[in-house]
């Protein structure tokens, strides 16, 4: 019997020399990409009124741009305005970083937000916003606008219109707050309890005061909550693997031997400043002669005939 000859080994075929990546190819291998996604996600939210490349656009801008908002849930405040005491606890802190307040009920959102930086710690060196409660990313409701969104073409209510027991009445009502939108400090307020009515005439200490509160506000850049916790585990203990690596920044950041206990009458302080500013603006904004209206750094100034 004839022994069958055995095929010859296939040729290896020499590579191809390398090439410079095709753009076209690769903004076609994007969209593959995103068209798969788009797939899964609409197999995900089977019956969801979320929009699909068959029913509409897709894309977060688009999609929240052209949803109808609801008008904010204000409430009617009362005629003679209450203080309020307030919760204000930094969202997934733990143990929890927070602060009692005592406020004018009729206190307008852009100051509650100046207190809010005191009272915490924070810099104002980002921006901010306001939103109400069970819509904390402001996706259902028209916006609490600050300056800088009402110039980026949002379209709301200007938080300088807005008071506080617009949103706050009963024990347990909620208004959230989110400082720094890239470390996401969220914050949410809770009505504690209502006090006595707040006198017309302006009170002889701060008008906001800090009544108890634990734990020093978080440092400004220091990557959000999980960041900041990170830190704080590397420079409570010297021995840790990361300590050295890690130095230089705990220390710029004031954290060796660190003491993680609130200042009351240091925050109250600061908060008494902040009222006596604040009423010294608003005199000058009053001024019936006008002749002290100031109206800001940019303000146009006239010499009167």
């Amino acid at each position: 019997m004839t022994e069958q000859s055995k095929p010859e080994p296939l040729t290896s075929v020499p590579p191809l020399p390398d090439a410079p990546p095709d753009p076209a190819l690769a903004a076609v291998d994007n969209v593959i990409d995103l068209m798969a996604a788009k797939e899964r996600l609409h197999a995900q939210t089977a019956g969801e009124q979320i929009p699909t490349p068959a029913t509409g656009p897709t894309d977060a801008a688009s999609f929240f741009a052209e949803r109808t908002k609801r008008p904010l849930p204000l409430l009617t405040p009362p005629r003679e305005p209450h203080r309020l005491r307030v919760r204000v606890e930094l969202d997934h802190s733990a143990p929890p970083i927070w602060r009692q307040l005592s406020l004018p009920g009729d206190i307008r959102l852009d100051r509650l937000h100046e207190v809010l930086q005191v009272a915490i710690g924070w810099d104002e060196t980002h921006l901010h916003q306001f939103t109400p409660a069970g819509d904390p990313l402001g996706y259902e409701t028209e916006g609490i606008l600050t300056p800088f969104a009402r110039e980026e073409g949002d379209e709301g209510i200007m938080e300088s219109e807005l008071r506080l027991d617009q949103f706050l009445a009963a024990p347990g009502d909620l208004l959230h707050y989110t400082y720094h939108f890239g470390d996401g400090w969220d914050h949410t307020l809770t009505l504690d309890a209502v006090d006595d009515a707040t006198p017309h005439a302006v009170p002889t200490d701060a008008a906001v005061r800090c009544l108890d509160g634990a734990r020093k506000g978080p440092p400004e850049d220091v990557g959000g909550m999980t960041g900041y916790d990170h830190v704080l585990e590397v420079a409570s203990d010297p021995d840790h693997r990361e300590y050295q690596e890690m130095a230089e920044r705990i220390s710029l950041l004031d954290l060796v031997d660190f003491v993680d206990e609130i200042d009351l009458a240091a925050i109250n302080r600061g908060l008494e400043r902040l009222g006596r500013a604040d009423a010294g603006l608003e005199r000058l904004d009053l001024d019936p002669a006008g002749a002290n209206h100031w109206d800001g750094p940019n303000a146009a100034h006239t010499t009167e005939p």
